[in-house]
């Protein structure tokens, strides 16, 4: 297993790729499935604010992004509470909020707490997530999980063939706006089976005569591919030469 920080969100996956991603662990302090909510229903749950980020700035919120809001609800509440915007007294009323959020429980530790901070959440809950296969979901603690932790993870050779995006007779073609994928078809005269990462040529005395062959097929008796390599069609053999189906001669 390989634990790593910050490839909780869809940026890692872009990053390195499916197959490299497949099976990271990863501390984080939110995701989006985490059953809380705010009181007073401002963001509403942890899905709501996914759901109203990704609408407003197209991509999918990180973590450190529900962080900022949720410190800025925080202040909210605790000028609200102080009833005024004097900084001792918003800071007290901070020392002493304990508010339900989209966030989880935001409570903060006052001078003279016992872990020796000051303003900070020293006491909060983290979760673990896993990515799978192109998609991310929490493995721990187990009421909190969304998905079986997968244990052990595949080799890296083994992750590169079992773990490609795309179907057979196509490759990877960058991503798309919500971070998803986007294959590419083979080209006519070339082919992908599951055993190879790239579209190959077609070899002699095979064809392929449009994209996206997840095989090539063999010419015709009497016919040979049209190229040494890649070929999109046969070709009739000359008169008198033995041309056996199948060969590029």
């Amino acid at each position: 297993a390989l634990l790593v920080t910050h490839a909780s969100d869809q940026r890692i996956i872009q990053n390195v790729g499916i197959q490299n991603s497949h099976g990271l662990l990863s501390p984080t302090q939110w995701d989006k499935s985490l059953e809380v909510q705010d009181d007073d229903g401002f963001f509403g749950s942890a899905q709501d604010f996914f759901d109203l980020y990704q609408a407003r700035f197209g991509a999918p919120p990180a973590y450190q992004a529900a962080y900022s809001a949720a410190m800025g609800y925080s202040l909210q509440k605790a000028i609200e509470s102080a009833g005024s915007l004097d900084t001792e007294a918003v800071k007290a009323a901070l020392w002493n909020l304990s508010l339900k959020s989209f966030y989880g429980l935001l409570e903060y530790s006052a001078p003279g707490d016992a872990s020796g901070l000051v303003g900070t959440q020293p006491r909060r809950p983290m979760v673990t997530t896993q990515i799978l296969n192109g998609s991310i979901g929490v493995v721990a603690p187990a009421e909190a999980a969304t998905i079986s932790l997968d244990y052990p993870m595949p080799t890296w050779a083994e992750k590169a063939l079992l773990l490609y995006p795309c179907a057979q007779g196509s490759v990877e073609d960058g991503f798309a706006a919500d971070g998803s994928v986007q294959c590419r078809a083979c080209d006519a005269g070339r082919y992908r089976d599951r055993f190879v990462l790239s579209c190959s040529p077609c070899p002699p005395g095979r064809f392929a005569d449009s994209p996206g062959a997840a095989m090539c097929q063999k010419c015709p008796p009497t016919t040979k591919s049209a190229n040494q390599s890649a070929s999109r069609s046969c070709v009739q053999c000359p008169a008198g030469t033995l041309c056996p189906s199948g060969t590029s001669e």
